[in-house]
């Protein structure tokens, strides 16, 4: 059913997981178009994408938490939470990175996430 198509290699949460996460996500939309796997249900495509992204994302997706109208098998809810984690963690990477000078405001800190 899904031989002869590329796969999407694991999502890697080193170096700018913005991009990481942008690039693996459309590659795994085009693989279960290709492979005639974007019909499958909210589980398995949920199943499909921890499988190809690998045990860290899986260790990430065990930590999401949901709220009463959320499910943990829907495609479209599970990516959202790692597109969240992915800003979070790009926050992570640009407060750690920039050195904080006294009195100086906050919003000139975010400028850079917005950008």
């Amino acid at each position: 059913m899904a031989e002869g198509f590329n796969k999407p290699q694991g999502l890697s949460f080193d170096g700018n997981v913005s991009d990481n996460w942008r690039r693996f996500k459309q590659q795994f939309l085009v693989y279960l178009t290709a492979a005639n796997l974007d019909e499958k249900s909210g589980k398995t495509k949920t199943c499909i994408l921890l499988n190809l992204a690998g045990s860290e994302a899986l260790e990430i997706y065990n930590t999401f938490q949901y709220s009463h109208d959320e499910k943990d098998d829907d495609i479209e809810v599970v990516m959202k939470k790692f597109e969240g984690r992915e800003k979070t963690s790009l926050m992570k990477d640009i407060f750690s990175t920039v050195e904080i000078k006294e009195k100086t405001k906050v919003l000139i800190y975010m400028l850079p996430i917005y950008d």
